[in-house]
């Protein structure tokens, strides 16, 4: 009797081994995460093709030779096969060989499509540094006569300049033309969208004078809430809205001079109206305009 049952409990214990090993693996990543793996290679793909062409323009406007031109960085291409993903119940119907061939197919065709966007993210941000500066050449060999984005450059100049007068009112004069300064920042918001704004030669003068606009905002609401709570404005009027940093200066230093606030622990509320210019506050330099909040 013994050992009838030990007999049976080996025999059980072989059974599920031979379960055990028949049973396949779990696919490593469901079909939706490898076909977006997929798509993103592909998409990566397809921009390094624009890029290179857009690049190739660029260098025939400007006269290079393509073979004397800045070889691009190579790159593995997912032009091969399509690698077809299985269902769970196909991948089950699998013999235990082919599944196993599968699954190890599968790992490498994932591990091919993070190579790929890898190496294409790199070739992405190679081509985008040699287009901005063929842009610069050709802008630099055609003169501002014949600069493709002078028009839009127009513009910039002329927010830049509205806002220098803007930075100089008093609060009075900022309540006063509150409307006026909607108007202009929604025009300046309406030349953002054009496409010229997407360009990366662009997008630093954009988020400078975006965060005037911001700043000069903010003083504008300041000064009606000060006007509604004293109901008057006048003790800023004469006192300039802006400063030119001078030799040995520093923001509470400026703060404690009379004509600014009077006050070296007010220089927090000059900061944060130069946010859009001052990264350190104990870093400023001579000859910047610092906004002063009224």
């Amino acid at each position: 009797m013994k050992y009838f049952t030990k007999v049976m409990l080996i025999t059980l214990v072989v059974v599920a081994l031979a379960v055990m090993a028949c049973s396949p693996r779990p696919l490593p990543v469901t079909e939706n995460q490898y076909q977006t793996a997929r798509q993103e290679a592909i998409d990566n793909e397809e921009r390094v093709k624009e890029l290179e062409n857009e690049k190739a323009e660029l260098e025939a406007a400007l006269g290079y030779r393509p073979s004397t031109s800045t070889r691009t960085p190579s790159r593995q291409t997912s032009d091969e096969a399509e690698f077809i993903y299985l269902s769970e119940a196909e991948y089950r119907s699998l013999s235990s060989c082919d599944r196993r061939d599968y699954y190890e197919a599968m790992i490498a065709e994932m591990a091919a499509l993070q190579s790929i966007k890898s190496e294409t993210n790199a070739t992405i941000a190679y081509l985008e540094r040699e287009i901005e500066e063929l842009r610069r050449q050709l802008l630099a060999q055609r003169g501002t006569e014949d600069d493709p984005f002078a028009a839009f450059r127009a513009k910039l100049r002329y927010y830049d300049e509205q806002l220098r007068i803007w930075e100089r009112k008093s609060n009075e004069e900022l309540i006063r033309d509150a409307d006026d300064f909607i108007v202009l920042r929604d025009s300046f918001y309406e030349t953002c969208e054009e496409e010229e704004a997407s360009y990366p030669i662009f997008q630093e003068e954009i988020a400078n004078l975006e965060s005037r606009f911001n700043a000069i905002g903010s003083a504008i609401d300041r000064a009606k809430l000060a006007s509604a709570t004293t109901g008057d404005t006048s003790d800023s009027r004469n006192l300039p809205g802006t400063y030119t940093v001078q030799k040995d200066d520093w923001l509470s230093k400026i703060s404690s001079y009379d004509f600014i606030y009077g006050d070296w622990r007010k220089w927090p509320d000059i900061y944060d109206a130069n946010k859009h210019q001052i990264r350190d506050p104990n870093l400023i330099f001579p000859n910047q305009i610092l906004i002063i909040p009224r």
